[in-house]
Formats: structure tokens, sequence, C-alpha cells
């Protein structure tokens, strides 16, 4: 996968291997303890991301690598085939490989690694003194969705409408 971020992320980066065996839910579990991200939300990203199906084929450009792949819309290459995330085509096979990539960026997200750009000239320290570390967390999800540092996009709101709900226990 690409190594699009700073040094903390790249190290992260370098410690995801998918190296997991078991349903979805046992994946998730998984990659929420070893990244220490809270294993409901990962779930509610899920049912947002792909209504729970590692098959989703999001962001599609018709072209072979260029969409988002898998339970959690791991980006490949955008439609101009500039590599966004990377792992293609193994976002299209392996659950455990792409929830524990999205569980590392999240955790490198919360942690801060991304500074200097992504949180508008704040560190995350500043940003949770001022707005709770919940806000951080938000913040951290419409990363992923968006690229940018935004915790009230509506696409946070709908993850958080999951998460309220536990829609996943409906899948």
């Amino acid at each position: 996968m690409s190594n699009d971020g700073p040094t903390a992320w790249t190290n992260r980066l370098a410690k995801v291997t998918g190296n997991f065996t078991g349903t979805t839910t046992e994946i998730i579990q998984w990659a929420a303890c070893k990244w220490g991200i809270d294993e409901n939300t990962i779930r509610a990203a899920a049912v947002q991301e792909s209504s729970w199906h590692m098959s989703e084929v999001g962001d599609n450009c018709n072209a072979s690598g260029e969409a988002s792949y898998g339970i959690l819309q791991i980006k490949n290459k955008d439609c101009s085939g500039t590599l966004i995330h990377g792992g293609y085509p193994y976002t299209t096979q392996a659950t455990a490989l792409v929830v524990d990539w999205y569980a590392a960026r999240m955790r490198s997200c919360y942690d801060g690694d991304f500074s200097g750009w992504l949180y508008n000239g704040q560190t995350v320290d500043q940003i949770a003194a001022s707005n709770g570390w919940d806000y951080v967390l938000r913040g951290c999800i419409g990363f992923h969705y968006s690229g940018d540092w935004n915790p009230t996009q509506s696409y946070v709101q709908q993850v958080e409408q999951h998460l309220a709900n536990k829609d996943w226990l409906n899948y």
C-alpha cells in the first residue's frame, strides 16, 4: 500500500499485515485491539462504507484499480490513475487487510501523526483541549472519508448514527 503520509504514519503502515483469520466481527475485534480503536466505531464505519459487504466497490472509475474497495472502502487510485492509498487487488480479497489498514490510519490520525497539514494548523492535543478527544475521533472519521479534517461533515454524522443504532447487528 502507498506510503502517503509523514514518517509516523509510514512506520505504522509497515505494521499493517492483515495477518488474521476469522469472522468479520472477529477481524474487527482483532484490529481494534491491535490499534486501540473502538471496535464499534469501526463497525459503524463499515456499515456506512459498504453496508457490511467486503465485495463493495465505490468511487468506481470503470478502470481496474481505480476505485475504493472492501468493507471500509480503501481507495486505491483516483480516476486519473493517481495512486491514493494502494493495496489493490488485495483490498478486494482480504477483509483483515482492509480493517487493519483502516484501524492503523485511524490511530495515526488520532495520535496526531499528520500534524503540519491535516489539523488546520493545530496539534491534536490543542484540538482535544478545546473540543475533547471525541471531537478528534470524529475528525479522523471524516479524514478517512474525504481526506480533510472536518468533524462536522455529514459522513461523520451518518457513522455516528450507525454507531448509536448498532446497525451492524442487522447484517
